[in-house]
């Protein structure tokens, strides 16, 4: 296999895979295993656009490189496939400031995106106190009334990566990688009571819902709570 065969006319050799996240799962893990066989002076380079897609085993395994903001000429070559018009892919690309990764996110899973944006904003009033503003986000609460199970796991995903950040101060730490800028200035600016009461109203949010009752009165109720609390 080329992949381990010795390098022949210079020291080193390098393999460059272009769009490997395209390969299938049980590609990857075929390529995992030959370079279990592979010898020195040998350097492979994977380069992918969607990260997600290539399995946690292989990813441990390499050295990750994120490269600097691409152009929009080059970020729209990327997206030619899709069925985008100009002006959307180029709002897309100011708003992701050109990430592949953070694209691909929005595209695949769209409505999860926003449940992602509904609650980042939340926590920010949540900071600034403006009730009535608060209450208008929370009218988007029907929007998202089919995902209920969805988006309570968010919120808590999302309140479990503010409390650690603001523990422990280490932006590794944080799952959300999309979301870390955000996350790391909520945290500095939210304290720790205040994370305690959210978490309890959310528990308090989470069980009301289990008794079926109007998820946008419980909602409000419990937007109440925390600006209160």
């Amino acid at each position: 296999m080329e992949l381990i065969k010795k390098p022949e006319i210079s020291k080193n050799k390098v393999i460059l895979i272009y769009e490997a996240d395209k390969m299938t799962d049980k590609a990857q893990n075929s390529f995992l295993k030959s370079l279990e066989d592979s010898i020195e002076n040998i350097f492979i380079i994977l380069i992918v656009n969607d990260i997600k897609k290539m399995i946690d085993t292989l990813v441990s395994r390499c050295l990750l490189v994120k490269f600097g903001r691409i152009s929009f000429l080059e970020y729209e070559k990327i997206f030619k496939d899709k069925e985008i018009k100009k002006q959307e892919l180029r709002d897309l690309y100011l708003q992701t400031k050109g990430d592949i990764d953070v694209t691909n996110f929005i595209l695949e899973e769209g409505y999860i995106y926003k449940i992602y944006l509904h609650i980042i904003n939340l926590f920010k009033y949540f900071n600034k106190g403006f009730l009535v503003d608060i209450f208008e986000i929370g009218n988007e609460i029907n929007n998202y009334k089919d995902y209920v199970g969805v988006f309570l796991e968010i919120f808590f995903e999302i309140l479990r990566d503010i409390f650690i950040y603001k523990e422990i101060n280490n932006v590794e730490l944080i799952c959300n990688k999309y979301f870390k800028d955000h996350i790391v200035k909520i945290s500095k600016n939210i304290s720790m009571y205040k994370i305690y009461n959210i978490l309890k109203f959310l528990d308090e949010f989470r069980s009301r819902i289990n008794l079926n009752l109007n998820i946008e009165v419980c909602y409000k109720i419990f937007i109440l709570k925390v600006v209160e609390g």
